[in-house]
C-alpha cells in the first residue's frame, strides 16, 4: 500500500461505517489529500477543510464534487496533504499511542485496587 499511495495525491474512503480507519491514517501519513464520508471513526480524525474533507454518507455527487475541487484546487490540495501529515506525526505516533494505552491501563488497574481494598 505504502507504493500506491507514495504515488497519490488524493485518497478517497466512501464508507457507511468504520472502526478506526487505519488505511485512512496511512493515506494521510504518506501526504495524501483526503476525502472521507461522516461517519464515525473518520469524523474523529478529519476536520472538515482543515486536514481534509468529509462529506455525507451516500453521496456520490458530493464525493465526486470534493474530488474535482481538489484536482483544481492545488493550494487546497497541498494544505489539506499538509495538515493531514502532521495530524498523524503528532497524534496517532508509536509513541502517543503507546502512551494513551498505558493511561488507559493505569486507571483501570487503579480502579481494580480501590474496588479490592473497599
Amino acid at each position: 500500500m505504502a507504493a500506491i499511495l507514495s504515488q497519490s495525491d488524493i485518497f478517497c474512503l466512501p464508507s457507511f461505517w468504520e472502526g478506526m480507519p487505519i488505511g485512512l491514517l496511512e493515506a494521510m501519513a504518506m501526504k495524501n489529500a483526503v476525502i472521507a464520508t461522516m461517519v464515525d471513526g473518520s469524523k474523529e480524525i478529519i476536520e472538515n477543510n482543515e486536514n481534509g474533507l468529509l462529506i455525507p454518507a451516500n453521496s456520490a455527487q458530493k464525493m465526486a464534487e470534493g474530488l474535482l475541487e481538489l484536482c483544481k484546487d492545488s493550494d487546497k490540495r497541498k494544505r489539506l496533504q499538509e495538515n493531514a501529515y502532521l495530524t498523524v506525526a503528532r497524534g496517532y505516533n508509536v509513541q502517543t499511542m503507546a502512551a494513551e494505552i498505558s493511561s488507559i491501563y493505569s486507571k483501570v488497574y487503579s480502579k481494580s485496587i480501590k474496588s479490592e481494598i473497599g
